[in-house]
């Protein structure tokens, strides 16, 4: 197939054709070649679970046609065959369990998607239910369920026409570094993207998988080259490489027949995905330098730590006192399609009216908000959330905070107001007429539970909660489990990152809390004691279980968390200027040389003051130490290796010492010539 691409002239196959037509015209060669080179066979999947083994698949067919010859004929010497036969399917399915068990367990670490793909098939489902509803109306059909998907997904393109979007950006101090319509892409950028893809992407619409453009990219780079290139010097995003799949994924295990509790995750075609992140990588760079520092979403340096570390000090200290591109991009944008996709199953074209791509590269880009300027209130956002604070002591400060609601839109608002005092003025706000609701409660901020006296509590009860229910699922589902390193890792993966995340925000300081965190991972060893059938005394120490398994306590693990972000603020990785600056950084001035060239020693005065200093000495080394402890910790060594006793004789003379130490003092002293020891 590669000989055949490589034979191509692909620049007189797109002379003289716009981008929509070169693009039609390279589908429709690589789809004939493929049609030529790779044999059509028909996959059928099995309806047997993966640890079926062949033996057992046939004892299973041998087993129901048992069962049809007693139920034809009555006779018990049939009913005793297929009894046995049934008797040998439970048995081998046991065993073949267990085996397939052990076997991604030792294969943990060559073929890891094996095993996390057993363990994901227990945590969720991978289908839709056969009968559906949405609001009123049932769908009973695959294909009534796709649309009514469809349906539902485009419901959120409502018609804003009567918005009032011809606004004025605000005055930005930020300038670009260089011309976006400068962007243009190199033959090696392109090799190195497609031999780059995962091995694990799906096609998308155009059914293309990756090994055909892994294994073709020293081919196909060339071809590929001259369509991106020709996309952004026309300003053009190539109308077939807007259509998407879209897979429903539940919210919540809750309802699974109801199709609102569903979200849309988008399924692109590998070349446009390819396409989206060379250009992604071009502008990144020059659209940082224009995005405000208060954007923390999807941003380089920042994320929801930085985010919620920047909101947290302000409450605390409170509480305490160019044109062608520009045409491609929104040709990228417009006349998008998306189709639901499940199994063999497409739904109807929804037609994309709003928004950006969602999974794309260049979505997350184009999704920042950076034009909402406030006059009188602090603001942090991540994409589209948004936090407006400001410290309120009177009315006159609320009513500058209502100056500044003004200026937005409806949206879902709430108001929460931190406070260690127990009675405080609650001031009413408005967004368009309409009084925003006031969250008594704890409030949750980007996966964090804020208390209104920004206290955690309630987080850690969450964090607490939501570790036992997995560790529940682990219990359940790993009983066959006996490999240490297997359970290990389903725990750090599942219930640690619980545990550990943006624990430099709600870290807690009280023993009960600590002891509650603590607990979590207690359980978790005490599981795999006895899993695993390691010896443990009840009501013992799990310092053992710990250095076995080479696991830090939870604490030293924060604490470890802590250094490690405090590196990463301070080499610059993180960028954070606000909580930097809580930061008054001394570095001493350290001489690499020595002030005094040349030691001399010289006569101490009689009459100056002299320190007496004591030695301590070791009587079976001779070594000094300048106090009396560290002699103490010298003399336990030596009792654990049993040196006491032992003496060096010189075997010339006969005489004997303590120490090597001491029979080379001797010979220097030319007490003895010889130097030959024995060890008594």
């Amino acid at each position: 197939m590669a000989p055949y691409l490589a034979s191509i002239d692909w620049y007189n196959q797109f002379r003289g054709f716009s981008i929509n037509e070169a693009v039609g015209v390279f589908y429709s060669i690589i789809y004939n070649i493929i049609d030529i080179f790779v044999p059509k066979i028909i996959i059928r999947k099995s309806k047997y679970p993966l640890w079926y083994s062949k033996s057992l698949k046939e004892l299973i067919f041998k087993k129901k046609i048992a069962h049809k010859l007693y139920k034809s004929s009555g006779l018990v010497s049939d009913y005793n065959q297929f009894s046995n036969l049934r008797t040998k399917c439970k048995f081998f399915s046991k065993k073949d369990y267990q085996n397939y068990l052990n076997k991604i367990q030792l294969n943990l670490k060559t073929k890891p998607d094996q095993f996390w793909k057993f363990v994901n098939s227990k945590r969720k489902t991978n289908f839709l239910p056969n009968n559906m509803y949405w609001n009123t109306d049932q769908f009973n059909t695959p294909n009534d369920i796709v649309n009514a998907f469809a349906n539902y997904f485009s419901s959120v393109y409502e018609d804003y026409n009567y918005l009032n979007l011809n606004f004025e950006p605000q005055n930005q101090s930020k300038v670009l570094l260089s011309p976006l319509h400068s962007c243009s892409i190199d033959l090696i950028e392109v090799f190195e993207s497609l031999n780059s893809l995962s091995s694990i992407s799906s096609p998308g619409p155009d059914l293309l998988p990756n090994i055909f453009l892994r294994n073709c990219k020293f081919v196909i780079s060339s071809p590929l080259l001259y369509l991106f290139n020709l996309s952004l010097s026309t300003g053009i995003f190539p109308d077939t490489w807007k259509t998407s799949f879209i897979r429903p994924i539940p919210k919540s295990t809750s309802d699974l027949s109801n199709i609102s509790n569903y979200r849309p995750i988008t399924l692109f075609s590998l070349i446009p995905k390819v396409f989206e992140s060379l250009v992604a990588n071009k502008i990144i760079y020059d659209l940082n330098n224009i995005i405000m520092d208060d954007q923390h979403g999807f941003r380089r340096n920042k994320n929801t730590i930085t985010n919620l570390i920047n909101f947290q000090l302000f409450v605390s200290e409170a509480l305490s006192h160019g044109l062608n591109f520009l045409s491609w991009i929104i040709s990228f944008i417009e006349d998008r399609l998306q189709i639901v996709a499940y199994k063999e199953n497409l739904s109807i074209p929804i037609r994309v009216t709003l928004g950006v791509p969602q999974g794309s590269h260049l979505a997350p880009i184009l999704f920042l908000i950076n034009d909402i300027q406030f006059q009188y209130c602090n603001k942090l956002l991540f994409a589209d959330d948004l936090k407006l604070f400001h410290t309120v002591n009177n009315q006159n400060e609320a009513d500058l905070l209502q100056l500044d609601l003004n200026t937005l839109y409806e949206c879902k608002c709430q108001i929460m107001t931190f406070s260690r005092d127990r009675l405080f003025s609650k001031f009413v706000y408005y967004l368009n007429g309409v009084t925003l609701n006031r969250n008594m409660g704890p409030i949750k901020d980007l996966g964090i539970f804020f208390g209104s006296k920004l206290k955690f509590d309630c987080h850690i009860n969450n964090v607490v909660a939501r570790s036992n229910q997995i560790l529940g699922f682990i219990r359940r589902n790993c009983n066959d489990f006996h490999d240490i390193l297997a359970i290990k890792s389903i725990y750090c993966c599942l219930v640690r990152s619980i545990c550990e995340y943006g624990s430099i925000i709600w870290s807690p300081y009280t023993s009960i809390h600590k002891y509650k965190i603590e607990s979590i991972q207690q359980k978790f060893l005490c599981f795999v004691s006895f899993q695993c059938s390691i010896p443990r005394e009840p009501h013992s120490s799990y310092t053992p279980l710990l250095m076995m398994l080479s696991i830090k306590t939870l604490e030293q693990r924060r604490l470890r968390l802590d250094m490690y972000f405090a590196y990463k603020l301070f080499s610059g990785s993180f960028d954070c200027p606000t909580f930097l600056s809580y930061f008054s950084l001394h570095v001493p001035i350290r001489n690499t040389r020595s002030l005094n060239t040349f030691y001399l020693k010289t006569k101490v005065p009689d009459n100056s003051i002299m320190i007496e200093t004591t030695t301590f000495h070791c009587h079976y080394c001779v070594k000094s130490f300048s106090e009396e402890h560290f002699l103490k910790k010298h003399l336990k060594i030596h009792k654990q290796l049993g040196n006491t006793n032992k003496k060096i004789t010189c075997q010339s003379c006969g005489k004997m010492v303590r120490s090597k130490f001491q029979l080379k003092r001797q010979v220097s002293r030319k007490a003895c010539n010889c130097g030959v020891i024995s060890i008594n």
